[in-house]
């Protein structure tokens, strides 16, 4: 399973996020948001918000829906 996650520094949502795939252990490459990365990923993905997940390559959302993957059993079976 190959995750990529954008986050911002200061983002509670971010460290959040990193905290339940560490929890999982679950590598993940992390990638800092910069304005531009950011208005490319928004026009890509719709969302405007951080973290910005990918999973193998797909778009999943944000810390939201990766919480929803981990109670549906999707992070741990990786």
């Amino acid at each position: 399973m190959r995750i990529e996650i954008y986050t911002r520094g200061t983002c509670q949502y971010c460290a959040a996020a990193k905290r339940l795939l560490q929890k999982r252990w679950l590598q993940y490459k992390e990638v800092e948001l910069t304005e531009k990365l950011a208005g490319e990923l928004a026009q890509q993905t719709g969302q405007t918000t951080s973290p910005i997940i990918f999973i193998d390559g797909v778009y999943v959302g944000g810390f939201d829906e990766l919480v929803e993957l981990d109670q549906d059993g999707q992070l741990s079976s990786a």
